[in-house]
């Protein structure tokens, strides 16, 4: 008889109605799996265990795939067990890490792992830095600007990003400026031209490129998706003609 997976022989094992045959392996307490997640990107397969990442005290490797690894882990300030995940740094893995947060965040269930918390891989000196770089008062000043607030200089600033996300500082900020302009533009009424230029992006091929690669739109079918067109915008629309699958 093969082994059932870990997860599924302890979850079975739970369940009052499950008699394990004779020859099956015994459980082992305190199921990863069932324990509470965070999921934090960046870190290297097998090379966590024993160290603290971001108060987080690392234990055992539980299992690594091609995204990333999971470990046992014990939760800053209560020592509550959980299950770690990080992300192998890879800059390819990051959405897709944005998008299992968030789809995590929205799941109440007791058969599904309850998501504690999500990080960026940061170090608290630069995430702090990045929260007041996300005021619009500072995404024109660029990678430069964040390295000022950070109190570091633009290679190291560069180098811990990279390590942390596997990205630039460039891209980072990059994904902050595309943010921050989404959201004027779902306000509706100004300009794409300002909007972009307000951000930093005022080169508006660059910033139409970048917009698109983001959200698979243009940032006028981005607002008329989102239901807040000018009337100059409605009119160039109008004009122009409908090609299937033109949208995404």
């Amino acid at each position: 008889m093969s082994p059932l997976p870990y997860a599924d022989l302890v979850g079975r094992a739970q369940d009052s109605r499950y008699e394990p045959p004779a020859d099956a392996p015994a459980p082992r307490p305190a199921a990863p799996a069932a324990e509470p997640a965070v999921l934090t990107p960046g870190g290297a397969r097998g090379e966590l265990s024993g160290r603290s990442l971001d108060g987080w005290q690392v234990g055992d490797l539980i299992g690594a795939g091609a995204a990333g690894a999971v470990y046992r882990a014990l939760q800053p300030g209560t020592g509550r067990a959980v299950a770690l995940k990080v992300l192998t740094g890879a800059a390819g893995w990051q959405g897709s890490f944005a998008a299992e947060a968030r789809a995590a965040a929205l799941v109440d269930s007791p058969q599904v792992v309850r998501l504690l918390h999500a990080g960026d891989g940061l170090p608290p000196w630069l995430r702090d830095a990045v929260e007041v770089f996300a005021d619009p008062l500072h995404l024109a000043g660029g990678a430069p600007r964040l390295a000022h607030l950070a109190g570091r200089s633009l290679a190291h600033v560069n180098r811990t990003i990279h390590a942390a996300q596997g990205r630039t500082a460039t891209a980072l900020v990059n994904a902050l400026r595309l943010e921050w302009a989404a959201a004027r533009l779902r306000l509706g009424g100004e300009p794409v031209a300002a909007i972009a230029a307000a951000c930093g992006l005022a080169n508006l091929s660059h910033f139409y490129a970048l917009f698109r690669a983001r959200y698979g739109a243009t940032p006028h079918r981005y607002r008329a998706d989102a239901g807040r067109l000018t009337q100059n915008e409605v009119e160039e629309i109008a004009k122009t003609p409908s090609r299937q699958g033109s949208r995404r």
